[in-house]
């Protein structure tokens, strides 16, 4: 009885040894996900505001209603769906919601990359090392934007392509079409998906290059058409919105406007200033090794990962892709380390690490000490929420001049004053973004600006140059000023001849 009872205890005791460790890693990504700082992502407000608009209008918006700029051009609203969404949450929850968001999406992301990691044979040690460092390198995009979603989609989609290529259940792949469906209508970058469906299309041609035994004789022209008939299929799913083909002028737009680099921290290059963009290094060398020393790599990780690289060092907020793609190559056992047994996803393991995963975000929303009060606090201490509150007290009006950073919080927290700009680098374009960036560094011919000279509002970081100029330029005088902002209303003519 003694033996019985010690036999049937110790693989419970393992399972619950594998729960914790794998608890560790989600709750390190929890973490990362619940900082109160995650509210002041400068694109939240704009979101905000555009799924309030959508919901009080029951449509999309045709032309931009939040900034002067835009008043008159065409706008495509392409993550209208995850506004919506951001919206819900934060009517439930407040702005914790933001968080919630942030949270879910980041637990879903490495559940999925976990189902990749294990069905491609990594045991357990592995299985953990590379979640931990995969977790690792995305914490500077675990932030309340909808490209979590894209990051989600994309592994569900790989997940798919992957689990129908091993069980020869191809008609799996039906399901990348609701996906694309959906994927269309969160964000744009639904084309990253679209290009590892196109790489699994041309797979089958540089199996056959690479000579790889019976499967790759075995693709022939008809498997090869299957798939060209996927790609066009996903690529028809994804015209299932409110914008139809003209979303795909705004991914061929953002691709081409790429001035907004310069001033937009996620799309700079990495700096290797940040743990993380070491992390993805390491990755990247450790795959880059792992190509090298055997040929079991398969062929769509293997089409990918220089596409990944690509993308991910050309652009921070990309880095995710690199970084999946290296744990994918660097997750197949190496034939010259012996046999290491594989780690599925049980059924019991996956509850059991819920349910953990489930306590630790628990332990972690009571530590973090999050509120409605210190989200407000976090804002406060960003944006220039005394200043609004100011403005509206006194109900000055426009038109407004403000800086690019504070365009998305204004459009949210000031909606009766149309914004000079914001985030939207698909309204702006390029020369607007750079030509505001001179203007606030108060270089070139700032005071003949256009704009400037026609606002009648301006809400000024303190902390930049043009700041102190207005601070001395006899059209302008600062009603309104703390440690976040100035607030500067044009004179009047009589205050200008009294002057």
């Amino acid at each position: 009885m003694n033996i019985a009872a010690t036999d049937a205890t110790t693989p419970a005791r393992s399972d619950l040894r594998r729960v914790l460790l794998f608890a560790f890693v989600y709750a390190l990504a929890i973490w990362l996900a619940l900082l109160p700082s995650g509210v002041t992502d400068p694109d939240i407000g704009w979101h905000l505001r555009t799924g309030e608009w959508i919901l009080s209008h029951r449509m999309v918006p045709v032309t931009d209603p939040f900034s002067q700029f835009g008043a008159t051009r065409p706008w495509i609203a392409y993550s209208w769906l995850f506004d919506l969404l951001l919206v819900v949450l934060t009517r439930t929850f407040g702005l914790a919601g933001v968080l919630i968001y942030a949270a879910l999406f980041t637990v879903a992301i490495l559940m999925t990359l976990h189902m990749l990691l294990a069905r491609s044979g990594a045991g357990v040690i592995r299985t953990l090392v590379l979640l931990g460092a995969s977790t690792i390198a995305i914490a500077p995009i675990l932030t309340p934007r909808s490209w979590l979603v894209t990051i989600l989609c994309f592994l569900i989609a790989w997940n798919v392509i992957d689990g129908a290529e091993r069980t020869g259940r191809r008609q799996r792949l039906i399901w990348l079409l609701p996906l694309f469906v959906v994927w269309a209508n969160v964000h744009v970058q639904f084309i990253y998906g679209l290009m590892l469906v196109g790489l699994y299309a041309i797979e089958p041609v540089v199996d056959r290059w690479r000579q790889q035994g019976a499967r790759a004789r075995a693709a022939g022209h008809p498997e090869g058409a299957a798939r060209w008939l996927l790609l066009g299929a996903c690529m028809l799913a994804t015209l299932v919105t409110p914008f139809g083909y003209r979303l795909y002028g705004t991914v061929v737009e953002l691709a081409h406007d790429t001035g907004a680099f310069t001033y937009i921290t996620e799309l700079q290059a990495m700096t290797f200033r940040n743990p993380a963009h070491w992390v993805t290094l390491a990755l990247t060398i450790g795959a880059a090794f792992t190509i090298g020393r055997h040929r079991s790599v398969g062929t769509l990780p293997l089409l990918l990962f220089p596409v990944a690289i690509v993308l991910g060092y050309r652009a921070a907020r990309d880095a995710w892709v690199v970084v999946f793609a290296a744990a994918s190559i660097l997750a197949i056992p190496s034939p010259a380390s012996g046999y290491e047994p594989p780690f599925p996803l049980r059924p019991r393991f996956v509850t059991g690490l819920l349910f953990a995963v489930a306590a630790a975000a628990a332990l972690i929303w009571m530590r973090l000490g999050i509120s409605e009060a210190t989200l407000e606090a976090q804002l406060a201490d960003t944006y220039p929420a005394a200043a609004v509150a100011f403005i509206e007290q006194h109900q000055y009006p426009g038109p407004l001049y403000n800086h690019f950073n504070w365009g998305g919080y204004l459009i949210w927290r000031l909606p009766r004053l149309p914004v000079s700009m914001d985030g939207r680098s698909n309204i702006h374009g390029d020369d607007r973004i750079n030509h505001a960036a001179t203007i606030w560094n108060g270089t070139g011919d700032w005071s003949h600006d256009p704009e400037l000279a026609a606002s009648r509002l301006v809400i000024a970081d303190v902390h930049r140059p043009l700041t102190t100029l207005l601070a001395r330029d006899d059209r302008f005088r600062i009603v309104y000023e703390d440690a976040v902002a100035a607030v500067f209303v044009r004179r009047s003519a009589d205050d200008l001849d009294r002057r």
